[in-house]
């Protein structure tokens, strides 16, 4: 399993994408495949560098962990900072919206994106089933 902590600043944005480098080397992934969970990733943790704040309005601290196997791709992400306001919202903003984009993006390329509040941490789930001719995988 690859694993990551870090402060949800815009520095970590960087450190997922070399997370996901190492990541790509132990999990045989096609190209497709891979666009579509690191999309997901991606907006997430970019949604918390944006919005994820503890009550004292620090950064949050996120911890990210992955695993690949032959059928899927999960990671859980978890972090401390303040409640997600609609953590379901699905569908795309209007057209002008400045914002707003990516969760429905992460819903979209995802076949399971969960989210709860736990012990005062949200916590999301994301599940990429892999396509049944996918190489031989590997556990990450």
């Amino acid at each position: 399993m690859s694993h990551l902590v870090a402060s949800a600043d815009p520095e970590c944005l960087e450190q997922l994408h070399l997370l996901l480098e190492r990541f790509w080397l132990t999990v045989d992934v096609p190209g497709a495949e891979r666009d579509r969970f690191t999309l997901a990733l991606a907006e997430l943790v970019g949604n918390l560098v944006v919005h994820g704040r503890r009550v004292d309005g620090t950064p949050a601290t996120l911890e990210l962990r992955l695993a690949g196997s032959p059928t899927e791709l999960r990671a859980v992400l978890e972090d401390d900072g303040a409640p997600v306001p609609d953590p379901g919202r699905r569908e795309l903003p209007d057209e002008s919206a400045v914002s707003g984009r990516g969760l429905a993006m992460a819903y979209a390329v995802l076949d399971e994106l969960a989210y709860e509040r736990r012990a005062g941490r949200n916590r999301w789930r994301l599940v990429l089933l892999r396509a049944a001719d996918a190489g031989d995988g590997g556990a990450a």
